[in-house]
């Protein structure tokens, strides 16, 4: 039963006379996005990981997935907790791994890019209008414990974010933690 596909009936049949299994996956257009999620009955949705994700293994996922339940305090750029979280998760995946965190604290986004940098996705949840900012801070890490790169500085120009983050790895820890 648990290996059925979308394709085939109820019965295991494949065919139109079987009836479609409903999918509860759906993808984000239809939410406001561009990443394939979990719908739970009722309409309520888990947020996936965005980006380079081929070849993760499960239990990586739902450990970058677990990234989305933490929070940044209002008066705070970053917490301890939440970059060693990140050095870990990109430590044991070999990637870098990013977080776009709003101003109130909230993580909007969790992406993972591959070990030279990572992909931004599409930011239409928070346009800029006659705003200077997006009230956006992208956190990732670098898995060499690189300085700020030139990408970083034109993600912070072009995007217009309040803040760019990188988290400096060394050993699969937090080494240094620059910010522009």
């Amino acid at each position: 039963r648990r290996n059925r596909t979308i394709s085939q009936g109820r019965n295991g049949k494949c065919g139109a006379a079987a009836g479609p299994v409903k999918s509860r996956y759906r993808h984000r257009e239809e939410l406001g996005g561009s990443a394939l999620n979990y719908v739970f009955p009722g309409g309520f949705f888990i947020p996936s990981v965005y980006g380079n994700i081929s070849g993760l293994k499960k239990s990586d996922l739902k450990s970058l997935e677990r990234i989305y339940r933490r929070r940044i305090p209002k008066d705070k750029a970053l917490t301890a907790e939440l970059a060693k979280y990140m050095a870990e998760c990109s430590g044991s995946i070999g990637r870098q791994v990013g977080v776009l965190a709003d101003r109130s604290g909230n993580i909007s986004h969790v992406i993972v890019g591959d070990a030279k940098g990572i992909f931004i996705p599409g930011l239409a949840d928070y346009p800029l209008g006659r705003k200077v900012l997006r009230g956006l801070r992208p956190i990732h890490t670098h898995l060499k414990s690189e300085k700020i790169n030139r990408d970083d500085i034109t993600d912070l120009s072009l995007l217009r974010l309040d803040a760019v983050i990188v988290v400096g790895m060394k050993n699969g820890q937090p080494y240094n933690v620059p910010l522009a």
